[in-house]
């Protein structure tokens, strides 16, 4: 695996998605920052898509790392208090991926904070055991 420049990851902000023919959902906005590159950028993500990600990311480990994500809510999903206290969750989440340098340089966390990858195209990505 290559040397991958350390970042530094928060959610800044969260939107309604409402689009044509499809049900409204919550997208997380997160401000990702390059450490020695000095560069920054923001992606969006769904909450599917952390569900995703942590999925790829204990498979590594074989289960074994403590990275909770808040739970799944099916009715009032976009109540305004549950989608901050949702926030919340998804932070504590992305701060417990970043307490493990390895995890943080796995190809599915990668893609998950690469502004050029869609939503959700991350989870094929192979990532191989340690």
């Amino acid at each position: 695996m290559s040397h991958v420049s350390p970042l530094s990851v928060r959610i800044t902000a969260s939107h309604f998605s409402e689009e044509p023919g499809r049900k409204p959902y919550v997208l997380y906005t997160i401000r990702v920052d390059r450490q020695q590159e000095e560069e920054s950028w923001t992606v969006d993500r769904r909450y599917r898509d952390f569900v995703a990600l942590r999925k790829a990311v204990l498979s590594c480990f074989s289960g074994s790392l403590r990275i909770p994500l808040p739970p799944k809510k099916i009715l009032g999903n976009l109540d305004v208090m549950f989608v901050a206290q949702r926030l919340n969750g998804l932070q504590a989440f992305l701060d417990a991926l970043q307490q493990y340098s390895a995890v943080m340089q796995l190809p599915p966390v990668l893609a998950f904070f690469n502004a050029k990858e869609k939503c959700s195209s991350f989870v094929g990505t192979r990532i191989g055991k340690f």
